[in-house]
């Protein structure tokens, strides 16, 4: 099954009796004390990289502060790219 939202999948989990590989990232404490929930660390996993992307309208409709956002991270990881 495929579900896009890690809020479903998290409440989801202890009513289907399943179990989902989620990122570190989202797995906050009070998601795992007294939800029935146990997080498992795995070796193997700890080289995954997980990719994001940033996503925007190309019209030029942007706000000031959403083209700054755009502009700060294309310069940023341009700037990582060349190291």
């Amino acid at each position: 099954m495929e579900i896009d939202s890690f809020e479903a999948i998290v409440r989801l989990l202890p009513t289907v009796n399943v179990a989902a590989l989620l990122p570190k990232s989202y797995l906050r404490p009070q998601l795992l004390n007294g939800g029935g929930l146990v997080s498992l660390h795995i070796k193997e996993l700890e080289q995954t990289q997980r990719t994001t992307c940033l996503i925007y309208r190309d019209d030029g409709s942007l706000s000031t502060a959403a083209r700054s956002l755009v502009q700060v991270t294309e310069e940023m990881f341009l700037t990582e790219r060349e190291k």
